[in-house]
């Protein structure tokens, strides 16, 4: 009899189903990971401008998906949806002042959180994603930098897909003057 019990509680335990990976915040890692293979696969093509402390550059890319990895990287670090952070940031809903968007805004005063701040813009529901935007800040005794950092998304066949970027901001090392940054990317298929 006890044999059966046992028995029957490891074959309840094998059936059950595993439990999902927790969300804390948005999952701006998914939404990356989305858009690189809906961008790989319709073979799009960056147009990116970059000014750095006066001098400017541009160029037409035609990624794979080695180089769209390395293209996003800095938007990994905008990831707030990991372990560590939970609870270190607030989060708020409401409407957009200058459009027909809803924002799920989240901030933190903590000093230590290098992403001091991450709105998302959309329209009616998260999954019609219209904008993100983050403050990102590194700051450590040799080097300080602070980064805004945009993403666009257009509907396309009840699809948000990413349509331009952009990076501005500043960064100074020690002994060394401040060097102003702008990065502006579009993309076309």
């Amino acid at each position: 009899m006890r044999y059966t019990a046992l028995f029957f509680i490891l074959l309840l335990a094998a059936c059950t189903k595993p439990e999902k990976d927790v969300s804390y915040y948005y999952n701006i890692d998914s939404l990356l990971s989305t858009q690189k293979a809906l961008l790989l696969s319709k073979g799009a093509v960056i147009k990116k401008s970059a000014v750095l402390s006066g001098d400017t550059a541009q160029a037409e890319i035609h990624p794979d998906s080695a180089l769209w990895d390395k293209e996003f990287k800095i938007f990994d670090n905008i990831n707030i949806n990991k372990p560590t952070l939970q609870g270190m940031y607030d989060e708020e809903v409401y409407a957009d002042s200058n459009s027909n968007l809803q924002v799920k805004a989240y901030t933190t005063s903590n000093e230590d959180a290098q992403v001091k701040s991450l709105k998302i813009y959309y329209l009616k529901n998260l999954e019609n994603i219209r904008k993100v935007e983050a403050e990102y800040v590194e700051d450590n005794p040799i080097y300080h930098s602070q980064r805004n950092l945009k993403f666009v998304f257009d509907d396309i066949r009840k699809e948000p897909v990413l349509r331009e970027y952009e990076i501005y901001g500043t960064q100074k090392m020690i002994f060394k003057d401040s060097v102003n940054m702008h990065i502006k990317s579009s993309i076309s298929f």
